[in-house]
């Protein structure tokens, strides 16, 4: 056994470059499992871990729209812990501030507040030091604060650490003050609160007992602050799109290892001939090999389990904005258990792809194998057709007729047409470069003619081609989706329209705003009025996902009328999005009954007609209403307002006069283009994760076809040799292996972008299963540029065998024939 490691690893030493590349990409793949195994874990630990810093021990926050006693709300038998907090809004210094009362004892053993944070009483009041720089305020130093017309004076007595609720930063200052000082200021009892923070003692009973909190106090929101499995639920997006990239790039990945191995077996063929020879057995030398690449496999699966937990940390942290506090530093620890798995993943996946290649080669006589007899020739089997052809249309009908589609569903629809297709293709090539040799020959191309009739029987030069259809369809696909990803930003433009600044936050009526039109530069004022809390219809049915109930006057172009005016709606009149009716089962003309949680109403409607929503949200779950009833049932504050600037006006500067004549606590303006950077940077870290993985099996997939293209020339060097001492110079045999190159790509790239637009149909279909629904166009433009550029660089891939024909020698290649 010593001497078979050591065979083995001087093999592996030998062929530097070749392994290093299988290493590589069993390396990437292992990289993306073992973050598919462990990322979601990460995922919850950080965030939990995040709001812990905040929050401390507490598990619930619970509020309602006015304060509240402990007296109104039903705390069931529950054994719970529980501390509250009172504040007040008001202007410093013209600008708005807030004051948070607490328990300061309470709060620090609940973690809430650091213990440098002294008993405070009275007006005295602390500020976090990342506060105290940003308005550069001090210990000792005494602030007023404008709360309800009366001025009121507090003493800054402590400067205290960005711990617990201090850690979380705001665009106005915000204090810590005694909750009986805050209660006297309002006026108000001492048992009054604003918000009631609950430890739940049973470990694990957040999650059960904030759903019966919610049920059993309908005015009030509840909120499992550091609840494992509602992080989970929040973060379930993104283990999809990270199972899929996985999915997506061991495809490519696979055909890439294929292709290295090939390459190396054809190399040692008179080696393993020559084992044969002196008495080693079938089996014996498919242990050796098989064991060999499983050497890989613990290379690589090693490796990449490692850079997995290393990139853990960093690749969870891109997914998660923490609105100013500190993202915590803590990491899941290495398991060993699931480093193994990585490893056995990796020897499973390269055992896999080469088990067949080597069981193939020691098939061969071993004359054949001594004198490195490889044939080129391939032979298309019926059969392979009959079941490829079945696997494609298996997949086209499953996601045709399934929409919506699960993960799992789109994983196995896309596996069943790649290999679908994989398994057609050398009969679409045969076919296909037989008609190219047709057209040639009477055109007059002789080199070319003879190159095209070569390819429909050319092993490597078919295998090449199937790994430039599937990589080019898998790259097209994603192209596509993620272009169309980036024309969803589009659609905040189309929301936002021609307006020049977004106004959000707002907590005051239409009214109280259109003030702002006296301010010198603006010249109209648009509101958009949507409500997006807990809704249920038809006495406590769920809806796929919860509505966005929108109240308008008339058509805005971010939403498309199909059969209904916006403008006709009246009374309880209501459109709702085609797409969410028929995930809710709403027909045009049912009448629906929504119940609002934290309204604790229920408003009856008509639906009248369907529309498209898809621009003003991506799951296409809006309810559209009249603008007389939302503002009558629902709500008078808008969400946005949407503001119009003449040209030439300081936008920096009016930005600051409006937030100065509001004198909004909660207000955020930006102008539309912040508004719109803003939104793409919301998933700009998940593309940017997809296409890392996805580029570095592109590059594998290149490295593949090349290695394809060395392999090719090994296999044919006698076929050359006997081309050139007969009847044609190394001129032409240069020509023919380039028209082989030009034709052959040529047709792959054909299969590959027609694939592509099924795949592209299938992720659409994927991503409307996880409600969003991006406007998917395939653009023929975009493909063909691609193509074009993927094209040009598969073209390099003649460098390797026209160095390789330039150094053949005749003689030393036919003297045995």
């Amino acid at each position: 056994m010593k001497i078979v490691l050591k065979h083995i690893l001087r093999n592996i030493w030998a062929k530097k470059g070749r392994s290093f590349l299988i290493v590589l990409a069993l390396t990437v793949a292992t990289t993306v499992f073992t973050l598919n195994m462990t990322l979601p874990d990460e995922l919850v630990l950080k965030v939990q871990q995040t709001l812990r810093s905040v929050y401390g021990d507490v598990d619930i926050a619970m509020n309602t729209v006015d304060g509240f006693k402990l007296d109104d709300v039903d705390l069931g038998d529950e054994e719970i812990k529980y501390t509250k907090t009172l504040q007040i809004e008001g202007l410093m210094n013209d600008k708005p501030a807030i004051i948070q009362g607490l328990n300061i004892k309470e709060a620090k053993e609940f973690r809430m507040l650091n213990g440098d944070v002294p008993e405070l009483e009275g007006n005295q009041v602390a500020i976090s030091e990342r506060q105290a720089k940003d308005y550069d305020l001090k210990e000792g130093q005494n602030i007023n604060l404008v709360f309800e017309d009366k001025d009121y004076e507090f003493e800054i007595v402590k400067v205290v650490e960005n711990k617990g609720l201090n850690s979380m930063t705001n665009d106005y200052p915000q204090f810590i003050c005694n909750i009986e000082k805050i209660a006297e200021l309002r006026n108000i009892s001492s048992d009054m609160m604003d918000c009631l923070y609950i430890d739940v003692i049973e470990e694990g009973g957040a999650r059960e007992y904030s759903e019966y909190l919610g049920d059993n106090n309908k005015n009030y929101m509840v909120q499992a602050l550091t609840d494992e499995e509602s992080i989970k639920e929040s973060t379930v997006f993104i283990s999809y799109i990270l199972l899929m990239v996985f999915v997506m790039a061991t495809i490519m990945i696979m055909f890439v290892v294929s292709s290295l191995n090939k390459i190396i077996i054809a190399e040692r063929m008179p080696v393993i001939g020559t084992f044969r020879s002196i008495g080693a057995t079938k089996l014996k030398m498919n242990g050796i090999l098989i064991l060999e690449n499983a050497m890989y496999g613990l290379i690589g699966g090693l490796i990449g389990g490692l850079i997995g937990y290393k990139l853990n940390s960093t690749v969870a942290g891109l997914f998660i904005t923490t609105s100013g506090v500190n993202l915590t530093n803590e990491t899941s620890k290495i398991d060993v258990k699931l480093v193994i798995v990585g490893v056995l993943f990796a020897v499973l996946l390269q055992v896999v792809i080469t088990a067949k290649a080597i069981i193939k080669a020691n098939k061969k006589p071993v004359k054949d194998l001594i004198f490195d007899v490889q044939s080129s020739r391939y032979r298309v089997l019926k059969h392979r057709n009959i079941i490829g052809l079945i696997l494609i249309v298996a997949s086209l009908a499953i996601n045709y007729v399934l929409k919506d589609v699960s993960i799992l569903v789109t994983i196995a629809v896309m596996v069943m047409l790649i290999t679908g297709v994989a398994m057609v293709v050398p009969y679409l090539l045969q076919k296909l470069s037989r008609l190219f040799a047709i057209i040639l020959r009477k055109l007059g191309w002789q080199t070319a003619f003879v190159a095209s009739k070569n390819i429909g029987y050319n092993k490597m030069i078919i295998t090449s081609s199937r790994v430039v259809v599937v990589a080019l369809s898998l790259m097209l696909a994603i192209v596509t989706i993620s272009t169309s990803v980036t024309n969803l930003f589009q659609s905040f433009r189309i929301v936002v329209g021609d307006y020049d600044l977004i106004l959000q936050g707002l907590s005051k009526e239409e009214a109280d705003y259109d003030k702002l039109l006296e301010l010198e530069g603006i010249t109209h004022i648009d509101y958009m009025h949507v409500w997006g809390d807990e809704i249920t219809y038809n006495d406590g049915k769920e809806f796929s996902m919860s509505p966005m109930i929108t109240g308008m006057k008339k058509n805005h172009k971010y939403v498309k009328e199909l059969n209904y005016k916006i403008s006709d709606l009246k009374g309880n009149d209501a459109l709702i999005d085609e797409v969410f009716a028929q995930k809710n089962n709403i027909n045009v003309g049912d009448t629906i009954k929504l119940k609002f949680a934290v309204l604790n109403k229920e408003l009856e409607y008509t639906i009248k007609g369907t529309v498209n929503s898809a621009y003003l949200t991506t799951s296409r779950s809006a309810i559209i209403v009249s603008y007389d009833n939302y503002m009558e049932n629902i709500s008078k504050i808008p969400m946005q307002a949407h503001i119009e600037v003449k040209e030439g006006v300081d936008i920096d500067k009016l930005k600051e006069d409006i937030t100065d004549v509001m004198k909004e606590l909660y207000l955020e303006v930006q102008t539309a283009e912040e508004y719109i950077t803003e939104q793409e940077e919301s998933v700009a870290s998940v593309m940017s994760i997809f296409y890392v993985v996805i580029g570095l099996a592109v590059v594998l997939s290149f490295i593949g076809i090349i290695n394809n293209q060395v392999i090719s020339f090994i296999q044919r060097r006698k076929e050359m040799a006997v081309l050139n001492s007969t009847c044609m110079s190394k001129g032409q045999l240069k020509k023919m292996l380039f028209f082989e190159t030009v034709i052959a790509n040529l047709i792959a790239a054909f299969i590959g972008v027609i694939t592509s637009i099924l795949l592209t149909d299938m992720l659409d279909n994927f991503m409307c299963g996880l409600s969003l629904y991006v406007q998917v166009e395939y653009s023929f433009m975009t493909a063909f540029v691609f193509t074009g550029a993927i094209f040009a660089v598969l073209l390099l891939t003649l460098l390797s065998p026209v160095r390789r024909l330039k150094k053949l020698n005749i003689v030393n290649e036919i003297k045995y024939e």
